[in-house]
């Protein structure tokens, strides 16, 4: 395994800090083109690729190759060949079932090599001596039956009930509502499993234009779920009309709350998703307790591939 960075200041062990490092949305990027520095653990929130075998191997071999002891990956709706179900259509296209089958035992069995591959599930990671609860899924929100790992709006709530309680770290394709997303991706049933297990870091990607960092804060002045989630509905419909009239004016989410009378949670403060492309890397500050860190680390572009997101938990 290659050494640590050395532009990664080593603190005394007292204080040592686990350092994280997220990407997503790589599509047909290859990774020599994104900048990942070294770090404790490197989280992949999906769309590795645009489906095909091959290509899921071509970059589990690429990940392989990354100094990082711990990878976490999950799929999401691009990565069709990780999906079972997706085998009925585009097997008979491609003629290639035994190679989809096998590429998802490869990815299972990469295990044995510090990659964790999650499906709609959890596993416990020990960094430095401390054990963290991270649960991944690939799905994400989809309008077609046949997008990989998709459900639907009507399903979105009772999806999420899968997530345990006691998450440290959530890894999944797609956004939660409000944050870092868009009006047709962020998912309310997503956000509403935030506000109950309330992990201390989010990772997701599948909107590439809202790629950044934000933070969701709990405290006594949060109203119910339910008002929370009212209130969303209520906004969006009231949305409609006045997007219209702006003529199909981006205004990004965290404004569009205060605009249109989103939830009083989602006023939390969030750091620009404007970064240049190619930028090298994006450090956030050390998590909160009692705050959940999100991170939308989708590095595709038009241009150039942006940088790995680097968030620092205090050991």
């Amino acid at each position: 395994m290659a050494p640590p960075d050395p532009t990664l200041t080593v603190l005394p062990a007292a204080i040592q800090e686990i350092i994280v490092v997220s990407i997503s949305d790589l599509h047909t990027i290859p990774l020599s083109e994104v900048h990942i520095p070294y770090g404790d653990i490197l989280i992949v929130a999906g769309d590795l690729s645009e489906g095909r075998p091959a290509q899921l191997m071509q970059r589990l071999s690429e990940l392989l190759a990354l100094p990082h002891a711990l990878k976490v990956v999950i799929g999401g709706n691009h990565d069709r060949a990780l999906d079972p179900k997706c085998d009925a259509r585009d097997a008979a296209i491609y003629n290639d079932l035994y190679e989809r089958q096998q590429c998802r035992a490869a990815f299972r069995e990469a295990r044995e090599s510090g990659i964790i591959y999650l499906e709609d599930e959890s596993t416990h990671v020990t960094i430095a001596g401390r054990t963290f609860k991270v649960f991944g899924s690939p799905k994400s929100l989809a309008r077609s039956t046949n997008t990989a790992f998709g459900y639907s709006e009507d399903d979105a709530f009772s999806l999420w009930d899968m997530i345990p309680a006691g998450v440290d770290i959530l890894v999944t394709h797609g956004p939660p509502a409000v944050y870092l997303s868009d009006d047709k991706n962020g998912c309310d049933g997503l956000l509403n499993a935030l506000w109950r297990v309330r992990p201390m870091l989010h990772v997701f990607g599948h909107v590439h234009a809202s790629y950044g960092t934000t933070k969701l804060s709990y405290d006594d002045m949060q109203v119910s779920e339910a008002q929370n989630l009212r209130r969303l509905s209520e906004a969006r419909n009231r949305r409609k009309p006045q997007e219209a009239e702006s003529q199909g004016r981006y205004i990004p989410p965290h404004l569009r709350c205060k605009m249109f009378g989103g939830s009083a949670a989602a006023t939390s403060h969030q750091v620009s998703s404007d970064f240049p492309a190619g930028a090298p890397v994006v450090e956030v500050p050390v998590l909160v307790q009692g705050q959940t860190r999100l991170i939308n680390a989708a590095v595709k572009t038009p241009g150039t591939p942006r940088g790995a997101i680097v968030t620092k938990i205090l050991h």
